[in-house]
C-alpha cells in the first residue's frame, strides 16, 4: 500500500534529479524523447538503486558520510557555475555535458547519495518494504526528471538566458545547502 509518507519521501529525494535534468536540457538545448529517456533512466534508476543499497550499507555509513555532502555540493556548485557562465558571458559553446557512460553514472551516483543515506540513517523496514519503496523512488525520479526535461525544452530561446541564471542559482543554492 502506498502511503503519503513514502510518496513524499520519493518526491523529496528526487527534487535534485528534476532540477539537474532540467539544467542538463537547458545546457544541451535538447529535450527530445531519447535525451529525456536516457537521463530519466539514469537519475530515477540510481535513486532507487542507491536507496536499496542503503538497506545493506550500514557498515559504509561511517566511511562515506563525511564525504557525501562534499560530493553532492561540489557537483551542484560546478553545474550551477556551468549554467551561469554562459548566461553572463554568452559562451555557450564552452558548456559540455557528460558524454561517456562512466561520467553519466558518476553524475547519477552523486545526486543519489541522499537516497542511500536516507535508507541507512533512519528507515527500519523489512527487505520487501525497502524493495517496494526503492521501486517507488525510482519511478517518481523517472517521471519527475522526464517532465522537467520536457518542460525545459518548451522554454523559448528568448527566455533561455533567464532560465540559465535561475537554474544556475538554484543549483548553487543546493550545493551550498549540501555543504551546511
Amino acid at each position: 500500500m502506498l502511503s503519503i509518507d513514502n510518496f513524499l519521501l520519493a518526491l523529496g529525494l528526487n527534487v535534485d534529479s528534476a532540477v539537474l535534468g532540467m539544467s542538463l536540457a537547458l545546457v544541451a538545448q535538447r529535450s527530445d524523447k531519447s535525451f529525456a529517456l536516457k537521463w530519466s533512466l539514469y537519475f530515477g534508476g540510481f535513486q532507487g538503486l542507491m536507496f536499496f543499497l542503503g538497506y545493506f550499507g550500514f557498515s559504509l555509513l561511517s566511511f562515506l558520510h563525511p564525504y557525501s555532502h562534499f560530493l553532492a555540493g561540489s557537483v551542484f556548485l560546478v553545474l550551477g557555475l556551468k549554467l551561469l557562465v554562459p548566461a553572463y558571458y554568452g559562451k555557450e559553446e564552452s558548456v559540455s555535458l557528460p558524454q561517456s557512460s562512466l561520467s553519466s553514472v558518476m553524475l547519477s551516483l552523486s545526486i543519489s547519495v541522499d537516497a542511500f543515506f536516507s535508507s541507512v540513517a533512519g528507515l527500519k523496514h523489512d527487505l520487501t518494504s525497502v524493495i517496494n519503496l526503492a521501486i517507488l523512488i525510482a519511478l517518481v525520479g523517472f517521471v519527475l526528471t522526464f517532465i522537467s526535461i520536457n518542460f525545459a525544452g518548451r522554454i523559448r530561446s528568448s527566455e533561455r538566458r533567464g532560465s540559465l541564471v535561475v537554474g544556475g542559482f538554484l543549483l548553487i543554492f543546493l550545493g551550498v545547502k549540501s555543504f551546511l
